[in-house]
C-alpha cells in the first residue's frame, strides 16, 4: 500500500480528501514536527507533562513558613550585632527585599510589609518561645528543602532519593545554614563595595550623590544578587537534590536561570502591584504578594529544571532526533520506556535491601541426604 493510497474501510469521500489535501497535511504534519523538535517547546512540555505549577504551589507554601521562621529567628539571633552596625542591617533588609519583595519593613518606609524587623531585635531566650521557634525553624526547613528536592528530581524523572534520612536531613540543615550565612556575607559585601566605591569617587572628585555614582552601585548590588541567584541553582542541583549534571550544562542553565531570576526581582515591585490595587486583598496584600512572589519564583526554579534536564537528555542522546521526540506517539513511547526502565531500577534496589534484611537459612537436606554429616544413606 503506498502513501496515497486510503486504508481498506475508509470511505470514499474521507479518501478523496485525504488525497485532495495530502500536500498541505504534509507540510503541516512537518511544521508541527519541526515546532515539536525545537528545545524550547521540549522543555515547556516536560514541565507542564511533571506538573510543575502544582509542584510549585505546594513548594511556595512550604517556603512561606520557612522564612518566616528563618526571619524570626535569623533576625533575633543576629539582631543585636546588626543592630550595632546600621549599614550592615539596611544592606542585608535590602537585599532580602530585593529577593522576597514586601517582606521586611525598610527603614524610614512607608510601604506596608509583612514584619518589622526592629521587632526582632531581642535575644533569643532558651525557654519555651525559644526552643518552639528553633523546633519550627528546623521542621518548615527540611519541609521546604524536601519539597523542593522532590520536584526537581521528578523534573529530571529520577526517583526520591534514598539517603539515609538523618544523612539527609543534616544536609538540608547545613544548606539552609549557609543560604542564610550567606545573604549575611552578601549585605557585607554590599556595604563594602559601596565604601570603596565612595572612596573611589572621593579621590576622583566625583560627587557620591551624582547619577553615575548611584548607578555604579545599584549595577554592583544586580551583579551581587545574580551571583547568589547563580550558585543558588547549582547548589539546588548538585547538593539539595543529589542529581549528577555535566559541568557545561548545569552552568549554562544556571547562569540563565540566575539572570532570569534576577530580571524577575528587578521588575517585582512592577510585578507585584496588582495586588495591592484590588480591593478584596486590601487587608492582606503583604501575605498574598509575598505568596504569590513565592509561585513566580519557584515556577521559573522548575522551568531552569526542565531546561537542565531536558540538555542532559540530548548529551546522553547519540542521535538529537531520539530526544527531540518528532512525534506525539514516539514522545509517549519514549515516556513509557523511560517509567519502565525507571521501575525497574526501584525494583532491583528493593530487592537487594530485602535481600539483605532477609536472614539466611540452612540449606535443606537433598532427596538421599541426612542432616546428620557423619551418616550416609
Amino acid at each position: 500500500m503506498t502513501e496515497n493510497e486510503p486504508e481498506p474501510g475508509t470511505p470514499r469521500w474521507l479518501a478523496a480528501l485525504k488525497r485532495r489535501f495530502a500536500g498541505p497535511i504534509r507540510w503541516g504534519t512537518a511544521v508541527v514536527e519541526f515546532v515539536l523538535a525545537l528545545k524550547p517547546v521540549r522543555v515547556f512540555n516536560r514541565y507542564t507533562g511533571h506538573h510543575a505549577p502544582l509542584l510549585a504551589a505546594g513548594m511556595s507554601y512550604q517556603a512561606l513558613f520557612a522564612v518566616f521562621a528563618g526571619v524570626y529567628v535569623g533576625f533575633t539571633l543576629a539582631g543585636l550585632w546588626l543592630a550595632a552596625n546600621p549599614a550592615v542591617w539596611a544592606a542585608l533588609i535590602d537585599l532580602i527585599n530585593g529577593f522576597i519583595p514586601g517582606l521586611l519593613q525598610a527603614p524610614g518606609s512607608d510601604e506596608e510589609a509583612l514584619v518589622d524587623p526592629d521587632s526582632l531585635i531581642q535575644p533569643l531566650s532558651l525557654g519555651i518561645s525559644g526552643i518552639i521557634a528553633l523546633v519550627g525553624l528546623v521542621v518548615t526547613s527540611i519541609g521546604w528543602i524536601g519539597a523542593t528536592r522532590t520536584a526537581v528530581r521528578g523534573i529530571f524523572r529520577l526517583p526520591n532519593d534514598t539517603t539515609f534520612f538523618l544523612l539527609l536531613t543534616l544536609r538540608d540543615l547545613g544548606m539552609a545554614l549557609a543560604l542564610g550565612l550567606a545573604l549575611v556575607a552578601a549585605a557585607v559585601l554590599s556595604v563594602l563595595s559601596t565604601s570603596a566605591l565612595g572612596l573611589l569617587a572621593g579621590a576622583l572628585g566625583a560627587s557620591t550623590s551624582g547619577a553615575g555614582f548611584v548607578l555604579l552601585s545599584q549595577a554592583v548590588a544586580t551583579l551581587l544578587v545574580f551571583v547568589i541567584d547563580t550558585l543558588t541553582l547549582v547548589a539546588l542541583f548538585l547538593v539539595i537534590s543529589g542529581i549528577q549534571v555535566p559541568g557545561g550544562i548545569l552552568w549554562r542553565g544556571a547562569l540563565l536561570g540566575g539572570a532570569a531570576m534576577t530580571v524577575l526581582q528587578l521588575l517585582g515591585g512592577s510585578l507585584l502591584g496588582g495586588v495591592a490595587a484590588n480591593p478584596l486583598l486590601a487587608s492582606f496584600t503583604a501575605l498574598i504578594g509575598v505568596l504569590i512572589w513565592f509561585n513566580l519564583m519557584n515556577q521559573l526554579l522548575l522551568m531552569i529544571a526542565a531546561w537542565v534536564a531536558t540538555g542532559v537528555d540530548d548529551r546522553r542522546s547519540e542521535i538529537t532526533d531520539t530526544v527531540a521526540m518528532r512525534s506525539t506517539a514516539e514522545r509517549r513511547v519514549l515516556r513509557a520506556t523511560q517509567r519502565v526502565l525507571q521501575a525497574q531500577q526501584e525494583l532491583a534496589s528493593a530487592m537487594t535491601v530485602a535481600a539483605a534484611l532477609t536472614p539466611e537459612h540452612p540449606s535443606t537436606p537433598r532427596a538421599g541426604q541426612s542432616g546428620d554429616p557423619g551418616r550416609s544413606v
